[in-house]
């Protein structure tokens, strides 16, 4: 929430989006920020079915907008959920876990949400994201965004999932600097 506000996203007249809702605490919270929440909506994405969803603490209390989807994200047409398309105020999508490809998938919605399909000008403005990507080495080639950028260095969709694999090296701690060494040799043979 720290981040969020000192980004400028907690205002008014917001759709707020959460990617891989879970239990949707971080809308619970995010709902207590806004200055008048009857000025936004809330969206919480998730593919699966929780128990104790943090909004049902909301209950009694001017009700807020939060309309839980429950879908996968690679399915969710963000334009066609009603509380977002009828919304004309600015985007923010958060999430505070979001799995492997999950993160590619989010932010392929956030962007076909925002272009006209027919002629491709914008149609909102998403006006922030503030995710906390993880499990990389579950990425994948097929959902990852930046196939471009990476097709355009040389890169393979062999070498992708080499990187998903290092990727998850910088969190074993000790094993690290043996593990670098290793990195580097991998480098030298793609060279």
């Amino acid at each position: 929430m720290g981040l969020l506000e000192s980004c400028g996203l907690v205002e008014n007249n917001t759709c707020f989006v959460e990617f891989g809702a879970g239990r949707g605490q971080l809308s619970y919270w995010t709902v207590q920020a806004v200055p008048d929440e009857s000025t936004c909506s809330f969206v919480s994405i998730d593919k699966g079915c929780q128990r104790h969803k943090f909004e049902n603490r909301l209950k009694g209390e001017n009700e807020p907008r939060i309309k839980r989807i429950r879908i996968d994200i690679q399915d969710l047409v963000l334009g066609k959920v009603p509380c977002v398309a009828n919304h004309e105020g600015k985007i923010v999508g958060l999430s505070k876990h979001l799995c492997g490809a999950a993160t590619d998938l989010s932010l392929r919605c956030l962007v076909e949400n925002c272009c006209d399909q027919n002629n491709g000008n914008l149609k909102q403005c998403v006006e922030g994201l503030v995710l906390a990507p993880c499990c990389h080495h579950r990425c994948s080639w097929q959902s990852y965004v930046g196939q471009l950028f990476l097709k355009s260095h040389g890169f393979t969709p062999r070498d992708f999932q080499l990187m998903c694999g290092i990727a998850s090296w910088a969190t074993c701690g000790s094993t690290l600097q043996g593990k670098l060494i290793i990195y580097t040799e991998l480098v030298i043979s793609f060279l």
